[in-house]
C-alpha cells in the first residue's frame, strides 16, 4: 500500500500498474488455493471411518440458510454447532450432498441446478423407484410361491420339502460376503441367520444390493458394514434402508 501511494504521488504510472497487477494476481491465487483446500478437505474423509455420510444416525441438524434456484428451494443445514461442522444441502426437502463450508455448499448446489444435472437426476430417481417397486413385487410373488407348495403334492411331501430347504440354508452366514455373492448369482432365495438368532429369507436382488454397496466401500468400512448387517433384523433393515436411499440418489 505504501508503494502504491508513493507511485501515485510521483505520477509513476508504469510502476503503479505493475504493483497493482501483482497484487491482483496474488489475491486471485490465494482464492484459488482456498477453493482447492476446501475441496480436498471434503475428499480426504470420503470412504473413511470419519466420513459423515456412512453414519445412518444423523439427527442434529441446524438451519443455516434458505434460497431459491430456478424455482427449486434450497436449504442449508449444519451437522452440529462447531465452527468446522459440515453443511448439508437439501433441494426441495430432499437431502443432496454434504460439504465442508457454507460457501462451498451454496456454490456447488446452485451450479448443480443451473447446469441441468438436478432435473436429470430427478428423472433417473423416478425410473429407479419404478424398477425397485417392480422388483419388490416380483420378489414378494416369488416368496409366496416358495411358501405355498404345488397343489398336486401330498401333505407329507409339502411338510418335508420346506424343512429340507431350511436345514440346508441355516449354514449361510451374513459374515461371509462370498456366500452373499453366491446368492446374488443364484436363482432362488436363501435363508440367513443373524447373530441375534433371527432368520431372514434373502432374495437374489437383496444379495445383489449388499454386494454392490460392499464393493463401493473401502476396506475399513467393509467390515463395519457387514458387522452391522449381521447383528439383527433391525440392524439389517436400518443399514439397507440408509444405503439404498443413497444409491437411488446417486450419492454413493
Amino acid at each position: 500500500m505504501r508503494d502504491i501511494l508513493e507511485f501515485i504521488e510521483t505520477d509513476n504510472i508504469k510502476s503503479l500498474k505493475l504493483v497493482v497487477e501483482a497484487e491482483l494476481s496474488r489475491i486471485a491465487l490465494d482464492k484459488i488455493q482456498s477453493l482447492k483446500e476446501e475441496e480436498q478437505s471434503a475428499e480426504d474423509v470420503i470412504g473413511t471411518i470419519d466420513d459423515p455420510t456412512l453414519s445412518p444416525d444423523f439427527e442434529k441438524e441446524f438451519f443455516l440458510k434458505r434460497f431459491d434456484v430456478k424455482g427449486n428451494t434450497v436449504i442449508l443445514k449444519k451437522l452440529g454447532l462447531g465452527s468446522s461442522a459440515p453443511v448439508i444441502s437439501y433441494i426441495n426437502d430432499e437431502r443432496w450432498e454434504i460439504f465442508t463450508t457454507p460457501n462451498q455448499a451454496e456454490r456447488e448446489t446452485t451450479n448443480y441446478i443451473n447446469d441441468g444435472s438436478y432435473d436429470k437426476k430427478v428423472k433417473e430417481v423416478e425410473e429407479k423407484k419404478k424398477q425397485i417397486e417392480a422388483q419388490k413385487k416380483a420378489e414378494e410373488e416369488a416368496k409366496q410361491q416358495k411358501e405355498e407348495p404345488p397343489a398336486e403334492e401330498s401333505k407329507e411331501e409339502s411338510k418335508e420339502e420346506p424343512k429340507e430347504e431350511v436345514k440346508e440354508s441355516r449354514y449361510n452366514s451374513l459374515t461371509s460376503i462370498d456366500e452373499i455373492r453366491q446368492v446374488s448369482e443364484s436363482t432362488r432365495p436363501t435363508l440367513f441367520r443373524f447373530r441375534s438368532g433371527e432368520d431372514r429369507v434373502m432374495t437374489c436382488q437383496e444379495a445383489s444390493d449388499i454386494v454392490e454397496i460392499y464393493d463401493l466401500l473401502n476396506k475399513e468400512n467393509k467390515s463395519k458394514f457387514i458387522s452391522r448387517l449381521e447383528s439383527s433384523e433391525e440392524g439389517y433393515q436400518k443399514m439397507m434402508t440408509f444405503f439404498k436411499d443413497r444409491m437411488v440418489k446417486g450419492i454413493i
